[in-house]
């Protein structure tokens, strides 16, 4: 990409933002990185301040919240450990057939 003088790459994935570092310094100043996961987060605010649903500042945050992913692995949970100094608390296994449902 740097041979053909690429100057954006947005990083699509999200386990992506986990390499910025290292792809930014792989690639130098001569290209320019976009995070989607934090484009994605953003948008997803918005949603949720325009629906009124955005919950208020001062809550339990993580304690109060919910997760589900399809796959939980013990990875999983020491990386999101790692990743927020805490483990998550109700963290729920659930089938694509049940968000269907729900």
């Amino acid at each position: 990409m740097i041979d053909l003088n690429v100057d954006c790459l947005i990083l699509g994935c999200t386990h992506y933002p986990l390499l910025y570092e290292t792809i930014q310094g792989t690639v130098g100043t001569r290209m320019q990185l976009l995070d989607s996961a934090l484009w994605t987060a953003k948008e997803a605010q918005d949603i949720l301040t325009a629906l009124d649903t955005l919950g208020p500042k001062g809550t339990k945050g993580l304690e109060s919240s919910r997760f589900a992913v399809t796959d939980l692995t013990p990875q999983f949970e020491e990386l999101t450990k790692a990743f927020l100094g805490t483990p998550l608390p109700n963290i729920e296994k659930i089938t694509l057939e049940d968000l269907i449902r729900s």
